[in-house]
Formats: structure tokens, C-alpha cells, sequence
């Protein structure tokens, strides 16, 4: 109090001050004693915290008295202006992971530290996301190759999806029939190109997934499938030569 009242009087010459000079002594008491926006420091993420699409960002609290928020920006480096991600405006959350990117991409962040009168931008840090490894091919299993399949609509099936990324899941797959002249002969007509989505690995495709109407009894067919992760990646096509194709026949009883 004493300090105030010296304050008071040395603003006042020593007289009462009135609503209008209280607010402005303390206005000036606010913006001397903090600064307009203070600089926050922004660390260097961890691997762990950079996956194919998303960064892990972490900075240090705001020593700023008016904190109103932090603002966090991205972009590619060397393409275009700042473009804003995220308001945080709890002080003490000091964490954000920025989504959406692009795998194998180069980007910088900052945050800027914005209090009631302006703002303040931290350091630039530089991130480059991991690359998108394509899944593993499948491993055809049925129907197996030279096999006699006595349905018009066989069920097909396959090795459950596997990823050289942690964490990557199946998000399509992708299954194509020719007819063929005979076994391990290039397919001349394709009858069946058709995605489904989901993380399946056996299909039993019906009569309106198929091109020309259906399998036909007596014919020969191969067929393969390729599988997405949900990172976009599609893996190889499984058995797409005349060495590894699974051909099969249809061979309906009489």
C-alpha cells in the first residue's frame, strides 16, 4: 500500500485520484510489468513423436502476466506463407499435435505467444515426417492355384494384412480376376476389378461386382489382390506373373 500511495501521489501531486486516473495508473502498472508478449522456446520433436502424417509439437509455458493464447503454425518449407493450425488457450497445456500432413514431407512450425497487446513468435524448427512404407504383399490362399472350384461365386481369401510401419492399418483392398486360356497363361479378359473397403481378407464377391455378368463354368481364371494401408500406400499386386498365378477352374456338377 505504501508504494501505491507514493505512486498515487507522485502521479496526483499528492490529490485522491478519480476512476479515470486509477485505470490508467494501473494499465501502466500492467504493461510495465510484464512485457507485451514474451517468446516462448519450441523443442525439437523426438522419432517418436513423428509419424507418416503428424507431429508431436512441445514448447515452453508462457511467462507472459496477459497470456491470452498460443497460436501454432505449419508449412512446407520453402512454399507459401504461415498457415495457422491451432488456438490453445490454457497456458499451461504447452502441447499439440498437428495432423493431416504429408508423409515424407519437410515443414516448420512455430507458435506465437499473443497476450492483449500483441504477440511474439518462438523459434523455427524443421520436421521432416516419416515416409509411407507400402504393405506387405498378401499371400494368395484360396481358392489355391490349379484348383477345381465348383461355384459361380467362390469366396477368396488371403494373408491378413502386415506393414513394415508400426501402427499402419488396412483400409482397402483391391481384387481382379481374369479369364485366361489355360493355367499360367496371361488373362485375356478381365472379369472382376473391384475395391472393397475395410480390413477383411477373404471376399465373396457377388454377381453384380462382376464385369461381364459372372464366372462361366468350364473357364479358366487367375486372380490377384493388392491391399492400402490408411496412409494411402497400396502394397504390390500378390501372384502378378505367368510363374505366380493363382489360376483356378470352374467345374460345376452336372
Amino acid at each position: 500500500m505504501r508504494k501505491w500511495d507514493e505512486m498515487v501521489g507522485k502521479v496526483n501531486g499528492g490529490h485522491a485520484l478519480g476512476m479515470v486516473g486509477i485505470t490508467a495508473l494501473m494499465l501502466i502498472l500492467l504493461t510495465t510489468s510484464a512485457s507485451a508478449a514474451t517468446t516462448v522456446t519450441l523443442y525439437q520433436p523426438s522419432s517418436s513423436d513423428i509419424t507418416e502424417n503428424s507431429v508431436r509439437l512441445t514448447w515452453s509455458q508462457s511467462g507472459d502476466l496477459l497470456f491470452s493464447k498460443y497460436e501454432v503454425y505449419k508449412r512446407i518449407y520453402g512454399i507459401g506463407n504461415w498457415i495457422w493450425v491451432a488456438d490453445i488457450t490454457s497456458k499451461s497445456t504447452t502441447s499439440y499435435t498437428v495432423t493431416g500432413l504429408l508423409s515424407g514431407t519437410y515443414y516448420e512450425f512455430k507458435i506465437s505467444d499473443v497476450d492483449w497487446f500483441g504477440y511474439a513468435d518462438s523459434n523455427i524448427i524443421g520436421v521432416t515426417t516419416k515416409s509411407n512404407s507400402k504393405p506387405n504383399t498378401p499371400i494368395l490362399s484360396n481358392p489355391s492355384d490349379g484348383a477345381n472350384v465348383g461355384t459361380l461365386t467362390p469366396t477368396f481369401t488371403w494373408s491378413a494384412f502386415s506393414d513394415p510401419d508400426p501402427g499402419n492399418m488396412q483400409s482397402t483392398y483391391n481384387i481382379r480376376i481374369w479369364e485366361a486360356p489355360g493355367p499360367n497363361s496371361a488373362g485375356t479378359i478381365m472379369v472382376l476389378d473391384k475395391e472393397y473397403s475395410g480390413s477383411a481378407s477373404s471376399v465373396t464377391p457377388s454377381s453384380s461386382d462382376y464385369i461381364y455378368g459372372g464366372l462361366v463354368n468350364g473357364k479358366w481364371y487367375h486372380w490377384h489382390v493388392r491391399v492400402k494401408d490408411n496412409n494411402g500406400a497400396w502394397s504390390d499386386w500378390a501372384a502378378d506373373t505367368t510363374s505366380t498365378y493363382m489360376d483356378f477352374k470352374v467345374v460345376l456338377n452336372s
